[in-house]
């Protein structure tokens, strides 16, 4: 089973929450992920700051991929015009 980096971010002064999933690097368990997230916040921040402008980082969670669903998480498939 896989897990996935989600970032939780927020946007001040209003209550919206948006969710950032990592699809690249994947895991194949939960240490894996959370040495990768510890080793690398600076490839995290860019990346948030990169799509999204003015968002608080909230938390950063490591999610086994079948869990997502129960969690009501959907992904977004990121998709390029060709």
């Amino acid at each position: 089973m896989q897990w996935i980096l989600m970032v939780f971010l927020s946007a001040t002064p209003s209550a919206a929450v948006e969710g950032f999933m990592w699809h690249d690097p994947v895991f194949d368990n939960k240490e894996q992920c959370v040495s990768w997230a510890q080793n690398n916040p600076v490839e995290i921040i860019s990346a948030v700051d990169y799509y999204y402008d003015k968002w608080t980082i909230d938390e950063i969670l490591c999610v086994r991929e079948d869990r997502l669903e129960d969690l009501g998480i959907q992904p977004y498939e990121e998709r390029t015009n060709t």
